[in-house]
């Protein structure tokens, strides 16, 4: 659901971010209890792990997961999961465990990694007619402002400091971080999706929920979980429905269910929702709009 654009006072980690609070709290969206995940762009005012938006709003919203862009082909299994019916989010996890040690092997040897890269873009630069610009070294000054100038003896050395190992580095972080241990609760929720509950025993079920229980603070999940799988155990075609058709079925009866059920809708696996958004903005923001005030910018959005 859309909310709302706010206007940005300064362009830094920390004005961002306490925009953003103090929009939610504005709209008494109650955010410190009911905020569970960021969506936002892998530029490093937004991510960087210590003094980025994120981190500065996870101190606060310590329940709220950061989400960012992927990676390569290689996690496209995993996207595939978090986006399918039977919503894994664990399972995709300890993927993302194997798929992290081929980035950690790449950046242990990183002189193979960026030959290849210089023989592939060599073969491309070939057919443009810009093979010079892959074989030779940019020019290195003593200040440099706008590109990278980092000391270098070839032209391997130099696109190996340059890109290869801060682009390799900075996989490695968001997938670390992105699928943490202490996200572990958040990815747990998708259990209570009848497809993962068939395939579970009522003790590893109820382990589970303990986890959720005390992360979340619904003490009552671990009550209403054995009846919630027995629920679902006789009903035909449980396995096929959404996350959004299963919470009808436990409004009234599993009050705890249902609300983490709605935390689980909640979390986007991408941030292909959060820029929609930004996508439709240049729709509604036009020229001959420019004097528009931000609560009619904002109706109209909606």
């Amino acid at each position: 659901m859309f909310v709302g654009f706010v206007e940005l006072k300064g362009l830094d980690a920390k004005s961002i971010a306490y925009c953003i609070d103090e929009f939610l709290t504005k709209k008494y969206l109650n955010p410190a209890e009911k905020c569970v995940g960021f969506g936002f762009d892998g530029c490093l005012t937004m991510s960087e792990k210590d003094g980025g938006v994120q981190a500065i709003l996870r101190k606060k919203y310590t329940k709220a997961l950061f989400f960012h862009s992927k990676y390569s082909a290689l996690l496209e299994p995993v996207v595939n999961a978090l986006q399918s019916i039977a919503l894994d989010v664990v399972k995709a996890s300890q993927h993302v465990i194997h798929i992290l040690q081929l980035p950690k092997s790449h950046r242990d040897n990183p002189e193979r990694v960026t030959d290849e890269i210089i023989k592939d873009a060599t073969v491309v630069a070939k057919k443009v007619g810009l093979e010079e610009d892959i074989t030779s070294m940019p020019r290195i000054v003593g200040k440099q402002r706008h590109r990278s100038n980092h000391p270098a003896e070839s032209p391997s050395e130099f696109w190996k400091r340059s890109l290869i190992i801060p682009y390799l580095e900075y996989v490695i972080t968001s997938l670390e971080t992105r699928f943490a241990e202490e996200n572990t609760p958040s990815f747990a929720l998708s259990k209570l999706h009848p497809a993962q509950m068939q395939t579970m025993s009522l003790e590893n079920l109820t382990g589970t929920c303990q986890t959720i229980a005390l992360f979340y603070n619904l003490p009552n999940i671990k009550i209403e979980v054995e009846l919630w799988q027995q629920f679902w155990h006789n009903k035909p075609n449980s396995t096929d429905q959404t996350v959004v058709d299963i919470l009808k079925e436990a409004k009234t009866f599993f009050p705890d269910t249902e609300n983490a059920l709605k935390i689980l809708i909640a979390l986007p696996c991408t941030t292909c929702m959060v820029e929609r958004s930004f996508s439709s903005l240049r729709r509604l923001k036009t020229w001959l709009r420019s004097t528009m005030s931000e609560n009619r910018l904002n109706g109209l959005a909606i």
